[in-house]
């Protein structure tokens, strides 16, 4: 079954309140990316202020490797290898795609 992008950022969203167990203000995943690589960074605040590793599990990654699929299933118009996902208790989330030379260069001489 092919999930369509929506349905990605709410799995995205849906295990970070999962695997959090506190009250909090804001949550964070930070995601390097190549193809069979990933790096995934999450933190969350809590509401008195305090910055928390989340716990990550492997549905995570499985959504961002999804996601990179979907983007560029057209070909390289919507390449990235870097990503911020940023989610609210209410539900709100932002994502920003960025495309690292740096990264995708230093990823190719380590093959």
């Amino acid at each position: 079954m092919t999930r369509i992008i929506d349905e990605v950022y709410e799995s995205i969203a849906q295990n970070i309140v999962n695997v959090i167990s506190d009250d909090w203000s804001n949550a964070t995943l930070k995601v390097e990316f190549y193809i069979n690589a990933m790096e995934l960074k999450a933190t969350y605040l809590t509401l008195s202020g305090k910055t928390k590793d989340l716990d990550t599990i492997p549905q995570m990654f499985k959504d961002f490797k999804d996601l990179y699929f979907i983007m560029t299933k057209e070909g390289e118009l919507h390449k990235w290898n870097r990503a911020t996902f940023k989610l609210a208790p209410t539900g709100k989330f932002s994502i920003d795609f960025d495309w690292d030379q740096e990264l995708a260069d230093e990823i190719e001489r380590l093959k």
